[in-house]
């Protein structure tokens, strides 16, 4: 039977948020329009300031990508390329994940990304790791435009009920299946694993963890982390 490593992506495989320096990206190139990727830049700035928690900043992000409504696919999908070619270059994703990968291959289990981070940009990203499967924002498009996007993972329960839909469909156990996030916007679908490690948490994903004895590490202790729950 199949198994897997759930896990999110911006701020535990990388290091900053992907989708908002994709905005911005994007709007430096006259994509999307300046004003969406200001707004995000200001929701960066408030969250690290403390004045808005990630769940509040979810909400502000479906908004902000309202902005790609109406852009062409595949210019969409050449900018998220060239933007991960960047990202990558510039040590954003942890030294760690190619070996988390391998390892987890090695051990019989998927890597799977769970994120509210846009589906197209992190499988772009993630595809120079090795990265496996992505569940994300992912975008609807018509006539070859992107007219929208599943917003169904940005809540807690999306997230939960997203990783439960897919091991329904592939035949997974989530008792067997092993999760890893960093703030409260994941801990529905850790709380549906078998195991879960709180990777770098933020203050109120660090106080669930202590309630409910998972394992809470960091860069340096993440493969010893997994190695121990193989």
């Amino acid at each position: 039977m199949r198994k897997a490593v759930f896990s999110d992506w911006d701020k535990t495989l990388t290091k900053v948020y992907s989708s908002h320096g994709f905005m911005q990206y994007c709007a430096e190139r006259g994509l999307i329009e300046k004003r969406h990727a200001e707004y995000i830049r200001e929701t960066t700035i408030r969250m690290k300031e403390g004045k808005l928690t990630y769940l509040d900043s979810l909400e502000c992000f479906k908004r902000a990508i309202q902005g790609f409504v109406g852009l062409d696919m595949t210019a969409a999908r050449k900018a998220a390329e060239a933007f991960a070619q960047e990202f990558y270059a510039e040590d954003n994703v942890y030294e760690f994940v190619p070996s988390l990968v391998r390892e987890a291959r090695d051990k019989g289990y998927d890597l799977v990304v769970v994120t509210g981070s846009l589906s197209f940009l992190v499988e772009a990203i993630g595809e120079k790791a090795g990265v496996q499967e992505v569940i994300g924002t992912r975008e609807r498009v018509e006539d070859g435009r992107i007219s929208g996007f599943d917003e169904g993972v940005l809540s807690v329960e999306g997230k939960a009920q997203a990783v439960k839909t897919y091991a329904r469909l592939h035949n997974m156990r989530l008792g067997d299946c092993i999760g890893v996030g960093d703030t409260l916007h994941d801990a529905g679908f850790l709380a549906a694993c078998g195991k879960a490690i709180a990777f770098d948490p933020d203050k109120e994903l660090r106080e669930l963890a202590e309630r409910k004895n998972w394992v809470i590490a960091g860069e340096e202790s993440i493969l010893t982390a997994l190695n121990a729950y193989w």
